[in-house]
Order: C-alpha cells, then structure tokens, then sequence
C-alpha cells in the first residue's frame, strides 16, 4: 500500500470461492484478506486437507496460534521485496521486527533483524537482536535506542 497514491498493489490472487467454501464445509472459521486466509492453529488437519483435496498451490504459514493459507511464494519477505523495488531503497539499510514464525522469511532480508521479548523461541534464535521488552514497548525501546545511535553519529562527524 502506497499511503501517497493510496494505491495497493497485490502479489497475489485472492482467495478462490471455492476455497473458502471447502474451508466452510470442513466447519474451519476463517477471516480473508485480499489474498490471506487467516484462522487458527486447531484447524491445521482440516486446512491440511482442504488444500490437499483442492490441488491449489497454497502453503501455510504460522504465526503464534494462528494459522494463515497463502498462495505459494508468497511471505512478507516477497512483500518487502516488493516495497523496497517500489521505493528504491536497499534491504541491507532495513531494520525489520517481527515475533512470529511467519516473520522469519522478511527478517532474514533485512540489514538488522529483531524480534521482542515475546517473539516466539525459535526466532529469537535467528535474529540479530531481541529486545528485553515485548510488543509495542519493545519497539519503542528499539526506536529510542537506534534514533539516540543516529544523533551520537551525527554529533561526532559534525
């Protein structure tokens, strides 16, 4: 999404109708998006099955106690890859923050990698960073510390 143009740009098709109508049979409760299919984690054999009966190329993706049905191919990294192509701007200067699972893909492209206090175990692992408070506190925090970083920077080189 461009906040500029207030234009959108998708990378994917939407959810197929009868997607969602297997998911409905199946009794799976779901939400959309203009290409996710977002539910929960207890579903996972149901959505299993779905895809598997359906033929659709769709991958799953987790994120906490949730459960996302996405195209093949597509993960936040292909959307940040996107949006840096859009902006003209170089991934290795990304500072990325996530807390899931499905935040691994985008967070391996970035320049500084972080996840919070309540990133889930396995990211904490891979990240270059975890910072010692959760959710928005520990961005904040992040913020706080790399804008203090930026004017320590600027105040030697003046």
């Amino acid at each position: 999404y461009d906040p500029a143009t207030r234009t959108e740009k998708l990378l994917a098709s939407p959810p197929s109708p009868a997607l969602l109508q297997a998911l409905v049979e199946k009794k799976v409760t779901f939400e959309t998006g203009r290409v996710i299919v977002a539910t929960l984690r207890r579903y996972l054999d149901a959505v299993q099955a779905v895809i598997q009966d359906s033929g659709l190329p769709l991958q799953l993706s987790f994120n906490k106690s949730s459960l996302m049905l996405l195209p093949r191919g597509v993960t936040k990294a292909k959307g940040l890859e996107a949006a840096f192509q859009d902006l003209s701007c170089r991934l290795q200067e990304a500072v990325g923050v996530g807390d899931a699972e499905n935040d691994q893909p985008f967070l391996r492209l970035c320049g500084l990698s972080v996840t919070l206090a309540n990133g889930v175990p396995g990211l904490q692992k891979t990240v270059d960073r975890v910072m010692p408070l959760p959710n928005g506190e520990g961005v904040c925090l992040l913020i706080d510390e790399l804008l203090a970083k930026e004017k320590n920077a600027k105040t030697f080189t003046s």
